[in-house]
């Protein structure tokens, strides 16, 4: 669900694992309150409503615990890229993109082209967090995979 391979271009992935070290430390220097209120204002998020967002639960998240996911588990930290390997991939897969988020629908093209028989489902007026964007369409496209 709105995700990828990684980064191709060495230099954007150098400048991705950056960018989310300083994501890291800002949140590590302002805490949990400022770094939410700051992630959620970005471009990719505006298409999510504030009831949908789950900020209380977000809340509870720790510093530690979303400064390492930062850094450990961030798009710069796929060294290197997977999407030579994607051929290998042999389970039945579904991709989902949101038709208004172009970065990930292009991505999710990529990723279902590179894994035999994958399907992928663009998800009409969806951003990049389909399942809480559009819960309802979501999940009947999850169901209809699910159940073939």
């Amino acid at each position: 669900v709105s995700t990828t391979a990684g980064i191709d271009d060495p230099i954007e992935l150098a400048g991705r694992r950056d960018a989310d070290e300083a994501l890291a430390r800002e949140l590590e220097h302002d805490g949990v309150e400022a770094f939410l209120d700051r992630w959620l204002a970005l471009p990719l998020f505006a298409r999510l409503h504030p009831s949908a967002a789950g900020t209380d639960d977000r809340r509870r998240n720790s510093v530690a615990g979303l400064a390492a996911s930062l850094r450990r588990c961030g798009t710069g930290t796929m060294d290197p890229p997977l999407w030579e390997r994607l051929g290998e991939v042999t389970a039945p897969t579904l991709v989902v993109a949101g038709a208004e988020d172009a970065k990930f629908h292009a991505l999710g093209e990529r990723l279902a082209s590179g894994i035999s028989g994958a399907e992928l489902v663009v998800v009409p007026a969806a951003g990049h967090v389909v399942h809480l964007e559009r819960p309802v369409e979501f999940t009947e496209a999850l169901d209809v995979f699910l159940s073939a």
